[in-house]
């Protein structure tokens, strides 16, 4: 087996680094309310500023389009990269022992 060494920029895949950032950012965002606020707030918007204009909107929007949607991203990013990663060094030549790199 050759050395082991990050891969090369020509070899990384754009759109999942891109994904990845994005899914990033997201669950930053949607971790941007357990980290200022009571964390039951993040289920309940009755807990604080109360579930009226604004307040319940952005809670609903949150609530309904992201929660969970990033996470699942990043998980399911995170098995394509192990995949990736594993094929690659089989291709290497590593056979069994690229489960050993992962």
């Amino acid at each position: 087996m050759e050395h082991i060494h990050p891969v090369a920029q020509a070899e990384r895949v754009d759109s999942i680094d891109t994904l990845r950032v994005f899914s990033l950012l997201g669950i930053l965002l949607l971790n941007i309310v357990s980290f200022g606020l009571p964390f039951a707030a993040y289920m309940n918007p009755n807990v604080y500023g109360g579930a009226d204009g604004r307040n319940y909107t952005a809670w609903l929007i949150a609530a309904v389009l992201w929660d969970g949607k990033f996470r699942s991203l990043f998980s399911l990013l995170f098995g394509a990269s192990a995949f990736l990663l594993l094929e690659r060094a089989e291709r290497r030549g590593a056979g069994i022992e690229a489960a050993d790199i992962y």
